[in-house]
């Protein structure tokens, strides 16, 4: 995804990746997997108007933006922010940015899956 927002003027290219972590729940389980869903035509438009939105606030050169939707264990990654920008500090703060927008904007809905073979779902949380 880094080719897809290089750009001759960038001084920065900045990627991040959301990993899903090892947890315990008050039963003392350990988590196994996260699972996401969405209704993503919803979804994407909203996740589209973030990066527009990102882009300009910032003058970034390049952005690219993706979520994963299904099952994910731990280590995997489920979301990805790459942006290029003409400075280190516009980059830092633009992925900042749209992971924040992402949590508390769009449509994504996710469930923890345990050890014991429970699932709950889990409440926004734009500081996770």
């Amino acid at each position: 995804m880094t080719g897809e927002v290089e750009h001759p003027e960038s001084g920065a290219l900045l990627t991040f990746a959301g990993v899903v972590r090892s947890e315990t729940n008050d039963a003392g389980q350990p988590l196994l997997a996260l699972e996401y869903t969405a209704y993503e035509p919803m979804a994407l438009a909203e996740m589209q108007r973030i990066v527009e939105q990102t882009a300009a606030e910032f003058d970034l050169n390049g952005v690219r933006f993706v979520h994963r939707l299904g099952t994910l264990a731990v280590g995997e990654a489920s979301v990805l922010a790459v942006v290029s920008s003409g400075h280190r500090a516009a980059g830092f703060d633009a992925c900042r940015a749209l992971i924040e927008r992402l949590k508390e904007s769009v449509p994504i809905f996710k469930r923890e899956i345990w050890a014991d073979g429970s699932r709950t779902w889990v409440e926004g949380d734009a500081s996770s």
